[in-house]
């Protein structure tokens, strides 16, 4: 728990999701999700996942705000952050901050068009190794925001 003056707890990576429906529009016209995903196989060569992986962490809410936390406790292994689009009746830009251990900042920015309910953008990968979150290697895509690339990929499943 942070309160006042406090800073963020060592060896942890946070990552937060803000979205909006645009100016004067209710944010509740949209729901997003931020799940942190493991075991995703992504086929470079294609530009397709071949598997989403299975969820490590979420957080599911309806406010225009989710954020998550991987400690340095947590598994080690390659992850994605998946942002869903999970219901509503418009179109949604998003950003995705992502800081800690050896992370300043650094964001990626999307969208979602009223028809992608459903879907979900993949940011990453990354690894976790002990107390330390590299960024993963480089995949050959356009990159939004520093070294997270952006994929976008149909019928996202929990």
């Amino acid at each position: 728990k942070i309160t006042n003056n406090d800073t963020d707890p060592a060896n942890t990576l946070q990552a937060d999701l803000t979205w909006s429906t645009g100016t004067g529009a209710d944010v509740g016209k949209a729901n997003l999700d931020l799940f942190l995903q493991q075991n995703v196989v992504f086929d470079a060569a294609t530009s397709t996942f071949t598997s989403i992986g299975t969820s490590y962490h979420s957080s599911q809410k309806t406010s225009g705000f989710e954020t998550l936390l991987l400690a340095s406790s947590d598994t080690d292994q390659v992850y994605w952050f998946a942002v869903p689009y999970v219901s509503g009746s418009g179109a949604v830009n998003f950003t995705l901050i992502v800081n800690g251990f050896g992370w300043t900042d650094l964001k990626g920015t999307s969208s979602f068009l009223a028809s992608d309910v459903g879907h979900a953008v993949f940011f990453g990968p990354f690894t976790k190794t002990g107390e330390t979150f590299p960024q993963g290697r480089s995949i050959s895509l356009t990159p939004k925001g520093g070294k997270i690339f952006a994929i976008k990929t149909n019928n996202f499943r929990k």
